[in-house]
């Protein structure tokens, strides 16, 4: 145990769902092994406003998320933060803070109010969707998850030697139980896990669909796990379109749901070139084969006919072609066997942390 008090201030914990709700709450039960930690994040209904456990205690004080009245709630972070972060700061004599690094209101609020107050600051950025807003000087370091995101900050001029990448564990699921399932069948059950944005490729996966739908041979499904503004477009697109009946959308799920499915799916897609996500691991692990667009961070882990097959662009004409051809059980049984490399644990995860956090104290 060190003598670092870290505040880490994050949109969400459960009960919230999705991946930033299931990442933050692993970190902080193996990070407060290590360090004091102080979290401030958003209310939900019925959840206690404090609660304390061994050196973790959780403030959950910030508006609650509303999409139709975001702008409520960012007048309401930008009169609590700042007072919760002062309060914070003088009651646990807080040495460096976390701050989730792409969300509407509490990034730049929560960078400015720890600028003034000089607080040492390490930006937390897990996805590749931002720009140069959380680009500052009071920013000591920035935790990137993947290669990706480290090369797109060195891009807007952020010092390679600030940016620490902590890679995406997997670890601490509840899936001693569930063992990989492989089947061989003809009808194929395409997945697709994230956020229904077009920056996440959604609209280029609905593209490809439709062109392999167009295959009289191949016989598959595809099912939509997650929210977003592309939600009307795929309600739409299941009522009008001719293929529209192959396609089910399951809405936004508890992590252990999405692991359940997963782990009965045959094919993982991930469209976007941009992204490496927790569910493509989590594929993997279920000798689930993965279809994924080429990059640095993807290639690692995702080889060509070996464990999925790689688009070389994120077009629909190449994800269509991906998609028809995993479509033999053949192929899919054979990329079933394929290699995943050896894991990264959230205790190598917290051992970087705890040394950045280390250097970023110094710079007080």
């Amino acid at each position: 145990m060190t003598n670092l008090r870290v505040l880490i201030i994050i949109p969400i914990l459960p009960p919230y769902v999705g991946g930033a709700a299931t990442y933050y709450s692993n970190l902080l039960k193996y990070l407060s092994k290590s360090v004091d930690v102080t979290v401030l994040t958003r209310a939900f209904p019925g959840e206690k406003v404090f609660l304390l456990q061994r050196n973790l205690r959780i403030l959950r004080i910030l508006p609650p998320i509303n999409y139709r009245t975001r702008y409520l709630t960012y007048l309401g972070d930008l009169f609590i933060i700042p007072v919760a972060i002062m309060l914070l700061r003088a009651r646990y004599r807080i040495t460096v803070a976390q701050l989730h690094g792409v969300t509407f209101s509490l990034t730049p609020i929560g960078l400015k109010v720890l600028q003034v107050l000089r607080i040492p600051t390490i930006l937390d950025v897990r996805g590749p969707f931002f720009g140069r807003t959380i680009i500052g000087k009071n920013v000591n370091y920035y935790v990137v998850a993947s290669k990706t995101i480290a090369n797109k900050l060195a891009l807007l001029g952020v010092q390679r030697e600030k940016i620490v990448v902590t890679g995406t564990p997997l670890e601490d699921m509840p899936i001693e139980s569930l063992e990989p399932l492989v089947e061989r069948r003809t009808h194929t059950r395409l997945l697709y896990v994230g956020g229904l944005e077009a920056l996440k490729g959604v609209d280029k996966l609905l593209g490809a669909f439709k062109l392999a739908s167009k295959h009289s041979e191949c016989d598959f499904s595809l099912m939509l796990i997650g929210e977003g503004s592309m939600l009307e477009k795929c309600k739409k697109f299941i009522k009008q379109d001719e293929y529209g009946a192959k396609l089910v959308l399951a809405g936004k799920l508890p992590h252990h749901q999405t692991l359940n499915i997963i782990r009965q799916c045959d094919v993982l897609v991930q469209p976007s070139g941009l992204e490496f996500t927790r569910s493509l691991l989590e594929a993997l692990y279920f000798k689930k084969p993965v279809i994924a667009v080429r990059n640095a961070d993807i290639e690692d882990v995702v080889k060509d006919h070996v464990n999925g097959l790689l688009a070389n662009d994120g077009s629909e004409q190449e994800l269509a072609k991906c998609i028809v051809e995993v479509c033999n059980p053949s192929l899919r049984l054979q990329l079933s066997k394929g290699f995943l490399q050896p894991l990264i644990t959230w205790n190598d995860v917290v051992k970087k942390l705890v040394h950045v956090y280390q250097l970023a104290a110094k710079t007080k």
